[in-house]
């Protein structure tokens, strides 16, 4: 009688078994095949962990600390990291410049510091002992610090140059140094920084903000452009809002692959294209004070950075042209690490406007040579889990000497 009384309940229950069976055998799939996709380290430590190896400076905004060393991890990487008196990023433990032999200066952001990774496993170590391999008596110089764009790298340069005269330089652009060029201070990050600004109607590009001033908790500031590439300061005080810890929604993202794999999804679906984003009129038509997306604008497939793109291939100009002045230095190259807005550009058909500019640079004489890797990359089929450390976007060993072989196969190729 109490089947003829609920007809449906076994249906139901059954139903009910077969949805928890296929979410456990859901779980188990995304822990097994995704793991470093959808999990997290087990310490989060980096962020705050980076900040154990600046401190601020009122030229550079900030700087690596001399002398400093420690380790640099997230529970899943640990590099082993030791800074010289100058605050560079050291070869090895012991240091391996050796008086007498030919300066390189090896320029960049955290691509080049590679904190991820031990002292003799960056891109300049790699580099530095490949060279002296094939017998070249030179010094590769890590002069990488996170967070630097190219104007930070030029002035860093500039200053040790009084020291360490450079025989040659090379800095590896990244797709963010644009973006990191004309920002005054993102929000959220712990220190300030100056830019050099071309204003409307003057000729050239002037420092301003320097020597950089102690900033007020929660200031950003950043330049931003109009429809006609008019740059205009922008600037204010955002704080992030504190994520909640108490919610559910929280607490299976916690502890929930597949919630995980939905909150991904949720964010492609939503993430925005480059070329969507306009700072300009999100600031004035919509009163958006601050977002983590302006910087996708500045990029090569961003809408400033496609439409303003004669003002920053301007400022790269005048920032290179300063290191080219460098008293006795001979060649300067830049290497275009693997970008992923050309990468999109070139499936896409379309021109980069930071690679034309660095060829026409090359053409002029103003650089010897130019590197662009995101073809190789691409044309190699090299998968961004085989190079790039756990949990992290950075690259790792591997990535780091990929990136060597070809940085020496271009700067000394084999005969």
């Amino acid at each position: 009688m109490t089947g003829q009384r609920h007809p449906i309940l076994f249906p139901l229950l059954f139903a009910a078994l077969l949805a928890a069976i296929t979410l456990i055998l859901g779980e188990v799939a995304l822990r097994t095949f995704l793991e470093r996709a959808l999990g997290r380290p087990p310490a989060d430590a980096e962020r705050s962990a980076e900040h154990l190896f600046w401190r601020r400076d009122e030229s550079l905004g900030w700087s690596n600390i001399p002398n400093a060393s420690g380790h640099f991890t997230n529970g899943a990487f640990d590099g082993q990291v030791h800074f010289d008196a100058f605050g560079n990023r050291m070869n090895a433990a012991r240091g391996t410049r050796v008086a007498g032999y030919q300066n390189i200066f090896f320029l960049g952001d955290s691509t080049t510091a590679s904190l991820e990774v031990d002292d003799d496993e960056t891109v300049p170590a790699l580099l530095e002992q490949a060279l002296r391999s094939r017998g070249r008596r030179v010094n590769v110089i890590n002069l990488g610090v996170r967070g630097y764009g190219t104007d930070q790298s030029v002035r860093k340069a500039l200053e040790l140059s009084r020291s360490l005269p450079p025989d040659e330089i090379i800095y590896m652009y990244v797709e963010n140094d644009t973006w990191d060029n004309n920002v005054l201070r993102e929000a959220g990050r712990k220190y300030g920084k100056g830019i050099y600004l071309r204003r409307e109607g003057e000729p050239s590009f002037a420092p301003y903000r320097y020597p950089v001033p102690e900033d007020p908790e929660g200031f950003f500031g950043m330049v931003v452009f109009d429809q006609g590439c008019r740059p205009a300061l922008h600037t204010g005080t955002w704080r992030r809002p504190p994520r909640p810890h108490d919610t559910p929604r929280r607490w299976l993202d916690d502890h929930l692959y597949l919630a995980r794999a939905l909150g991904r999804l949720r964010h492609a679906l939503r993430d925005p294209d480059p070329s969507s984003i306009d700072p300009e009129r999100m600031i004035h038509d919509q009163g958006i004070l601050w977002s983590d997306d302006f910087s996708l604008a500045y990029t090569d497939s961003g809408t400033t950075g496609r439409r303003c793109a004669s003002y920053f291939d301007a400022q790269m100009r005048f920032l290179l042209d300063r290191l080219r002045r460098i008293p006795g230095l001979g060649r300067l190259n830049v290497v275009h690490y693997p970008d992923w807005a050309v990468a999109k550009n070139l499936g896409n058909g379309l021109p980069s406007p930071r690679v034309d500019n660095f060829r026409l640079l090359v053409r002029e004489g103003l650089l010897d040579g130019y590197l662009d890797l995101t073809e190789p990359f691409l044309r190699e089929g090299i998968r961004l889990r085989d190079v790039q450390c756990p949990y992290d976007e950075h690259f790792c060993e591997k990535g780091n000497q990929w990136l060597a072989t070809h940085i020496l196969d271009f700067l000394d190729p084999a005969p």
